[in-house]
């Protein structure tokens, strides 16, 4: 939102954070991170190939780390248990002790897609699409 008295009264009980002069950020509740995780699981469908979801237990931005102003694990807890609640039981969903912004967690990911990458079954020759790409 911007300045503090533009944030809406229906958010008036959630935690805030006034940035800067023009800019107040307001923390989701763990009832709303639920509603968030139930709607995702719902939107994602039944994955196409392996799919994993990893969750940053130790919070979802700078402001979400363990002595910051927005660190709620109940909430981070409540987002994971409405996806659980929704999402297709062929969907991967992996909890991990890290902040989202760790290089840790990022090189997490990056093994995942690495691993997930080697594992697609590959053909020596190239479909139609490749061909087509290529002006075949």
């Amino acid at each position: 939102f911007g300045p503090r008295p533009t944030v809406p009264e229906r958010f008036a009980g959630h935690l805030m954070h006034v940035h800067n002069d023009l800019v107040t950020l307001v923390r989701t509740n763990p009832a709303e991170c639920h509603a968030i995780g139930r709607t995702l699981g719902a939107r994602l469908g039944r994955p196409l190939a392996e799919t994993a979801i990893l969750i940053p237990l130790g919070g979802t931005s700078m402001l979400d780390r363990p002595g910051e102003p927005f660190h709620d694990p109940d909430a981070v807890a409540a987002f994971r248990a409405g996806l659980a609640e929704t999402a297709d039981p062929a969907l991967r969903i992996e909890t991990h002790p890290e902040n989202i912004n760790d290089p840790d967690f990022a090189a997490k990911i990056a093994a995942h897609l690495v691993d997930m990458v080697a594992r697609v079954p590959r053909s020596d020759a190239p479909d139609e699409t490749q061909q087509a790409r290529r002006g075949a």
